[in-house]
Formats: structure tokens, sequence, C-alpha cells
């Protein structure tokens, strides 16, 4: 599989992608500052698990290059549940924020997603302090689907998160 945009192009993740670059983003607490990763110490093992995890169940770990040089810079998953698919993203190379690169990754995938005849709707969410993640949500035309309050408690104080959708039909 591979999917061409004007600056990226997204192909699927393998364990020999498993390595100390990938795994030094997962620790990164900058990197990870809104995702569950943050609360665990990776290593080739628990990344390894999580590939796994991904693959096992029929669901599609990405990874996210650049033309010009082919540096791979983040990943995607797109995990699926009936006629939806959830989709996640990491830039995980911080020399590539503030790019647009995650916006175009995410444009890839819902317009790949959205050529399956299966798939109804595309999912998403993020910590409601997470702005970056809910602009890319907007932009890409998701709409606002619910929330949860209480969804993570982090420095004794719980965090909210919110839903977002987009119909494929």
């Amino acid at each position: 599989m591979k999917i061409i945009g004007k600056k990226i192009y997204l192909n699927s993740f393998s364990k020999k992608d498993i390595n100390k670059k990938y795994i030094s983003w997962l620790n990164d607490q900058e990197v990870v500052k809104y995702s569950r990763q943050r609360f665990i110490k990776h290593t080739q093992q628990s990344c390894l698990k999580f590939y796994n995890s991904v693959i096992n169940n029929n669901n599609i770990f990405i990874k996210i290059n650049l033309i010009s040089s082919k540096n791979f810079i983040g990943t995607m998953t797109y995990i699926f549940n009936d006629d939806a698919a959830d989709l996640g993203i990491l830039i995980g190379d911080k020399n590539y924020w503030n790019q647009k690169l995650g916006f175009e990754a995410w444009n890839l995938s819902i317009n790949y997603l959205s050529a399956f005849k299966k798939i109804k709707k595309i999912t998403a969410g993020c910590i409601s302090e997470n702005f970056a993640m809910k602009n890319i949500f907007i932009k890409s035309e998701m709409k606002y689907s619910h929330k949860i309050k209480k969804y993570n408690k982090n420095n004794k104080k719980f965090e909210e998160f919110i839903f977002y959708e987009i119909e494929t039909t």
C-alpha cells in the first residue's frame, strides 16, 4: 500500500520500522503530550506488542514519509470497527511540526478510507486541550460527535476527551 500526496506519502509500517528513532518519539514527553502513550515507558518489546495488536486484528499501521527525502516523520493507525474506521496520528519528528504535514496525511487517509464501500464513517478523538488536532478535525470537515468529561486523570485533574466523525457516503 502506498498513498501519495503533495509533500508526503503513506505506506505500511513494518516491524523493521520499530527502531531507536521511532521509540525515542514515543518516549519524548513533548511529542506524546496529548497521547495515552505519555503514560508508558516504551521499549522495543512494548512497541512490537502494540504493532502486533494492530496488525493481528486486521487494522492498518501506517508510516508517514516525506516525498523529497523519504524521511520517516510519523505514524497513523486505522482501527476498524464494523462499518467505521478510527484514525490516530503522530508526527514524531519535531523538525516537521507546524508544516501542515499531519493535515495532509489526515486528508489522504480520509480519502483512502472513503473509497472502501464497507466504511460508512471515520471517527477520531483527542484531549480537548489538543488544539492542533481539533484544527485538523475541523479543517477536514469532521463534525463534533460527543465528549467524555472524565476521560483520564492527569496530575490530579480529569481530562476531557472529544470525538469527531465524518460520513463517507
